[in-house]
């Protein structure tokens, strides 16, 4: 029986992605498979690991509009909380609005609940004077 060839152990991490990137470019078919069989068989890790990556995402907007908006409603003066807000859609997506940043905004839960899915300009008109929210 021949003597198996041994491995090359690779010191750095860097080695070790840079060798699996050149084998998975030597080999896309059977990465491929690979690939989809792990999927299969995990389905329950891909939908923890999709579920973190969510929630990653929703803290790091919720931070993001903290900043812009100064921890405040922004239809009324009311401090805002991680716990205490709703991320609001400037344009509503029942009205064709989108998930994109720029259509993002923080309200307390009142305004937010009020304006469900109004256009902005129709809920804006109905906050002429905006009351302060007992959240």
């Amino acid at each position: 029986m021949a003597a198996a060839r041994p491995r090359r152990v690779l010191r750095t991490q860097a080695e070790r992605r840079a060798a699996e990137k050149a084998w998975r470019q030597a080999n896309p078919g059977r990465y491929r498979e690979l690939k989809r069989r792990w999927r299969v068989n995990n389905r329950e890790q891909r939908r923890a690991e999709h579920r973190a990556r969510k929630i990653r995402r929703r803290a790091a907007v919720i931070a993001h509009l903290m900043q812009k908006q100064a921890g405040r409603c922004v239809y009324c003066p009311t401090l805002l909380s991680a716990k205490t807000c709703h991320i609001d859609h400037r344009m509503p997506r029942a009205l064709g609005g989108t998930n994109d940043l720029f259509n993002l905004q923080l309200t307390c839960i009142p305004c937010n609940l009020r304006k469900h899915a109004k256009h902005p300009d129709v809920f804006a008109q109905m906050v002429v004077n905006p009351v302060v929210c007992n959240t």
